[in-house]
């Protein structure tokens, strides 16, 4: 399976758009709408970084997994959403 590119991921505003860049490449324009603005380009720069945290946030609940609902609920939901963002089902 193809690995996302590397971070750090940064936007570039330009005219009516948002540049994506990472890895010493373009990585996609975002237009400037009411449905894709500054803050959803900034959300789109921030995941490599959001991975790489939950990750390590999914290990420390790993160690401290002792049953409880909570703890078990949350590893769940950490394990989700890093499946998600690499395209696993």
């Amino acid at each position: 399976m193809p690995q996302h590119t590397p971070g750090p991921w940064t936007i570039k505003s330009y005219n009516a758009s948002h540049q994506l860049f990472g890895g010493g490449l373009h990585l996609g324009t975002l237009p400037d709408t009411e449905d894709c603005d500054l803050p959803n380009a900034n959300l789109i720069a921030a995941a490599p970084d959001l991975l790489a945290a939950l990750e390590q946030a999914l290990e420390f609940l790993i160690g401290c997994d002792d049953g409880r609902a909570e703890v078990v609920n949350r590893t769940y939901a950490a394990k989700a959403a890093i499946n998600k963002a690499k395209g696993i089902k």
